[in-house]
């Protein structure tokens, strides 16, 4: 079960960090092609691209996670302890998703006037 795991995260680590070079080559790309963009707008659209692209993946984990969670719920009508454990993780995701929501909202203060 922790190999599986294991396995996990290391595809999710590694499909982040193909995305993310994936936003840094279109936007080398782009300035490329435009020479009046500054360094500093690369980085800050770097840094635009990554908040939106890992808050969308952490909404994505979450709700297949809570998904997962609901199932197991719902099948574990008689064993009380599974019923606990998949109430629990229905919990801790959600918190993992205020967290999420709360995070955006403070980077796109700092980010304001950066990011469409």
């Amino acid at each position: 079960m922790d190999t599986n795991r294991a396995k996990l995260k290391k595809s999710i680590i590694k499909t982040l960090f193909a995305v993310w070079l994936i936003a840094i080559l279109s936007i080398t790309a782009s300035a490329a092609v435009d020479p009046w963009i500054t360094i500093r707008d690369k980085i800050l659209d770097i840094v635009c691209q990554l908040k939106t692209v890992f808050k969308t993946a952490a909404t994505g984990v979450g709700a297949l996670i809570l998904t997962m969670a609901a199932v197991q719920w719902i099948a574990s009508e008689t064993d009380a302890g599974a019923r606990k454990k998949a109430k629990t993780s229905m919990i801790h995701v959600m918190v993992g998703l205020i967290i999420v929501s709360i995070a955006d909202e403070i980077a796109g203060l700092v980010l304001t006037f950066t990011c469409p």
